[in-house]
């Protein structure tokens, strides 16, 4: 049922009422064998887009309380019952509208940590400075009030952008770039808090500066340096002379 295509959806439902009504319960197997028909399909990305997009822009403009599937399948022109066949409800599918502008992360491997982390904090910085990131933002201020949210948020959401960002750092590690006790939670979040923290105290007007924009590149190097130069100097290897030192402090 997942590979349903909601194209097929939306020009069936041009010819309806762009107001929502609720299948008839007597109707419910005819629609089933509808759309058992229409399985195996591949499904419009041209459609699944229009619907994120949908979803996106209304949870801006109302939140999580103004959300809902039947508000989204109308402004994006696709029946709801076809929507819901591939977002059940709409913590799937606005988890799914900021998956789906961290998918960058995953691709991120230049072959040098230096290089990794870099582009890292620029991604971090296009998706928190722009409309998605505030709308991440937000989610997580508004799961304290909703426990379907807060349950969606736990079990799904960034899992997959996390575990890339992770693997930077444990490849990092296998090529001898970081000591093997590095904790890629600690590289990341030095990183990932140093960019959240620019864009949430830089003022609007400088944000759009093109001279603040020049200065971007420098600041993410500096981050990225400060980051690495910590994590090797807290785990580096204690020189010759360290080493007998501790040898005869630990003898006394």
């Amino acid at each position: 049922m997942d590979a349903v295509n909601l194209d097929a959806e939306f020009v069936e439902r041009q010819a309806e009422s762009t107001v929502e009504t609720e299948v008839p319960e007597s109707s419910e197997t005819g629609s089933e064998s509808s759309a058992k028909s229409r399985a195996g399909r591949p499904r419009n990305p041209k459609i699944d887009a229009q619907v994120l997009h949908a979803a996106f822009e209304i949870y801006l403009e109302r939140g999580w309380v103004g959300l809902s599937i039947g508000a989204v399948a109308r402004r994006a022109g696709v029946g709801k019952s076809a929507l819901q066949l591939r977002w059940p409800n709409k913590a799937d599918l606005v988890i799914a509208c900021i998956e789906e502008e961290q998918a960058s992360i995953q691709k991120i491997d230049t072959g040098s940590v230096h290089d990794d982390l870099l582009e890292f904090a620029h991604q971090m910085h296009r998706f928190t400075s722009g409309g998605v990131g505030l709308a991440a933002l937000r989610l997580r201020v508004e799961a304290a009030a909703f426990p379907e949210l807060e349950a969606a948020l736990t079990n799904r959401a960034y899992i997959g952008p996390v575990r890339a960002a992770r693997h930077i750092v444990r490849r990092a590690i296998d090529r001898g770039e970081l000591p093997s006790q590095t904790s890629p939670a600690v590289v990341l979040d030095l990183i990932a808090g140093a960019v959240l923290n620019h864009v949430l105290a830089t003022p609007p007007r400088l944000a759009s500066d093109l001279r603040t924009q020049s200065q971007l590149e420098n600041y993410f190097i500096q981050v990225v340096n400060s980051a690495l130069v910590g994590v090797r100097s807290t785990f580096r290897e204690p020189t010759s002379h360290e080493r007998v030192e501790n040898d005869e402090g630990s003898a006394l």
